[in-house]
């Protein structure tokens, strides 16, 4: 009986480590699989400042037994939460990161005439689809800094070393289309 104990404890100081100062019932609603979007929607709202591991998200990411759509909003506040500040190469690295977009579902936004991040001369704006699920015409955008083009980021996407692997990662927007 102490044994269970013992490992009872151990289990919840690792997730402590884990969750951060997080409040627990949002990330046990996040974990579980049933989850309605609405719900994840807002249990992601009321989210405080990131203190978890960032290793969390890449796990609800990539959960298949969780709707499209779930996965969706997860990798998105994962980025939100810890993209900015990182340059492209080692974020698009942690985690397999990349793997969750096409090459072919990457535009550079610089010139789009609505994007929900803000422009500015010197740096760059893409647009990333993570097609979860396909079809869906969500995105997210990425402000990065310097001048980096798209062929750049096509290249980070297939896992070729580029340039763009150390322009910095400023702010993060989404255009979030439910399916």
């Amino acid at each position: 009986m102490r044994d269970q104990a013992w490992s009872l404890t151990i289990l919840m100081l690792l997730l402590a480590g884990i969750l951060g100062g997080a409040d627990r019932d949002e990330w046990a609603i996040l974990r579980s699989p049933d989850c309605s979007y609405d719900v994840v929607r807002s249990t992601l709202e009321r989210l405080g400042p990131a203190t978890e591991n960032s290793s969390i998200w890449p796990t609800l990411i990539n959960d298949s037994r969780r709707p499209a759509d779930n996965r969706r909003i997860c990798l998105f506040a994962f980025f939100r939460r810890h993209a900015p500040g990182k340059t492209l190469g080692a974020f698009f690295e942690q985690d397999r990161v990349r793997f969750w977009f096409a090459p072919d579902e990457a535009r550079d936004a610089s010139n789009f005439s609505e994007i929900p991040v803000e422009r500015r001369a010197k740096d760059s704006v893409f647009m990333l689809r993570p097609n979860l699920p396909p079809g869906n015409d969500s995105a997210l955008y990425l402000r990065v800094s310097g001048h980096v083009e798209l062929r750049s980021i096509l290249e980070l996407l297939r896992g070729m070393p580029t340039a763009a692997s150390k322009a910095r990662i400023i702010e993060i927007g989404v255009s979030e289309i439910r399916s």
